[in-house]
């Protein structure tokens, strides 16, 4: 259900006396649809925009954090036009449910413009549109189409607000809360029986403007990482299908083969006894002494014979390739079976890490920001367990594996993993590790790996290779250790651990 007009008018009524004459130091893109502007440098609140196509809102927030921004054509603009201007005015146009923005800003040449943004919290037709003083549109978040029975909304056309899309002030929630309350108390009620319009919250406590934003973001980052997980997961899956699928063709294939042989016998059979061979042209096939195979009527003997051998030739040609092709896909089968392992013990940061590896492979379609490496937002950083004062470090991703063993382990640091099963890179951070620091990562290892007791393979990381396969490492040489049992207390803590 969208806000409506009266609970914008609430809200705006609220911001308003904060942004008056406010500064706008910096505005950040935070989705695709979510923008934060934030006051001068010392000024705690931001006014945080929502134009999500549901429910779209804004609201005053007081947020610390350090987003990673997005950056496009739009907002590039909007912080050319905008940033170090101050705000004149804020007020909603009564016919909708649209807020309108007065910005005074100056030039580099010292000279003075206004600038008008308008933020039409509509559902399904939300937009943010900046506008000069003459009302034409400098830049705008959704364009739309040249049809006639849709307002142009271009830039360089002059800005038309929409035709009013609102029937009444009130949301059918708030006309039943108006028929219990008093009109002039009812803008201090922000919550009642855990709802007010579209913002839920888990508590039936009164809501402030920040706790609107709050909601909305935990909301946010649930939802991104339920649909995170389930597009990383439904990539793993099919290609776990499709690869298995292909392999067992490629078998088949393999397999018919076997009757390579036969085709070279049937060839040498009908040159050496052509004088010998009964052909019955009804079945079209040829019978010598115990031998019947088919015969083309149509063809001499020989070049029947020729044809067996051109089939026998081929295939013989296609065993390479087919070998070729079940190794990679084996290899391929491998990797997603590891990538699988990884989903099942993964956090935020570990999918992240995960979508990231399938976007740059090309399994999931994604642009990459520029800015944007492996190693931000803590994708590629592994965790750490402690013994006795030695540190214990694993991956949960081929990332943090691959950082943690390539860049922070030494030559004489220890490499553990479990052997010929899918899991963590294991570093002990010690060059004489004791016998107990050794068992801990062993069984860190086996825990990584799905596994109950196994067999784990350690060595010195300066034995251990990269190799073309992401994800795999070949040893020089290595001993190996026999877990038989896991500490259940050791098992729970490593699952419940968090990155420093």
């Amino acid at each position: 259900m969208p806000l409506s007009n009266k609970f914008i008018a609430i809200l705006v009524k609220k911001i308003k006396q904060s942004l008056i004459d406010a500064h706008i130091n910096k505005i950040t893109m935070l989705s695709e649809t979510d923008f934060l502007i934030s006051k001068s440098k010392n000024c705690k609140e931001k006014l945080f925009i929502s134009l999500n196509a549901h429910e779209p809102f804004i609201t005053l927030c007081e947020e610390n954090r350090i987003f990673s921004s997005l950056s496009n054509n739009f907002l590039l603009i909007l912080k050319k036009e905008l940033e170090d201007g101050r705000i004149l005015a804020l007020e909603k146009i009564s016919s909708d449910r649209i807020i309108h923005m007065t910005i005074t800003n100056t030039n580099d040449a010292y000279k003075k413009y206004i600038r008008h943004l308008y933020l039409e919290l509509i559902p399904n037709q939300a937009n943010m549109i900046l506008t000069d003083n003459d009302n034409k549109i400098i830049t705008l978040l959704r364009q739309s189409s040249f049809n006639k029975n849709i307002r142009l909304l271009l830039k360089g056309s002059t800005y038309i607000p929409p035709v009013s899309s609102s029937n009444s002030d009130f949301s059918k929630f708030e006309q039943e809360q108006n028929k219990l309350i008093h009109q002039e108390i009812f803008e201090n009620i922000y919550n009642d029986l855990g709802v007010y319009s579209v913002i839920k919250t888990k508590t039936s406590k009164e809501l402030s403007l920040n706790d609107l934003y709050n909601n909305y973001l935990t909301t946010m980052e649930e939802n991104h990482r339920s649909n995170l997980h389930s597009k990383v997961t439904s990539v793993i899956f099919h290609q776990l299908k499709s690869l298995n699928k292909k392999l067992t063709s490629l078998q088949n294939e393999l397999k018919a083969t076997d009757k390579m042989e036969e085709y070279k016998l049937y060839g040498d059979l009908l040159l050496t006894y052509q004088d010998g061979i009964k052909i019955d042209y009804t079945q079209q096939v040829a019978e010598i002494d115990e031998y019947r195979f088919a015969f083309d009527p149509a063809k001499s003997i020989v070049e029947n014979a020729n044809s067996y051998y051109q089939k026998y030739a081929k295939i013989k040609r296609s065993i390479g390739h087919l070998q070729e092709q079940i190794s990679v896909t084996k290899d391929k089968l491998s990797y997603f079976e590891m990538l699988k392992q990884q989903l099942l013990s993964c956090s935020d940061d570990d999918l992240k890490g995960l979508e990231f590896e399938l976007i740059e492979k090309g399994f999931i379609r994604k642009k990459i920001l520029k800015k944007q490496t492996n190693k931000t937002n803590g994708i590629s950083q592994p965790y750490y367990y402690f013994v006795d004062n030695i540190k214990i470090g694993f991956g949960r991703n081929n990332y943090q594996n691959n950082y943690l063993t390539f860049t922070l382990a030494k030559p004489d640091f220890y490499f553990l993993h479990a052997k010929n099963a899918p899991g963590s890179h294991v570093i002990i951070f010690a060059d004489n590790p004791s016998k107990q620091v050794i068992e801990v990562a062993a069984s860190i290892a086996i825990i990584n790996s799905k596994l109950s007791d196994g067999e784990v393979l350690i060595t010195q990381k300066k034995n251990v290779k990269k190799i073309n396969s992401f994800g795999k490492v070949s040893l020089n040489s290595y001993e190996s250790i026999i877990i038989k049992q896991i500490d259940p207390l050791l098992e729970q803590k490593i699952k419940t651990l968090r990155k420093n």
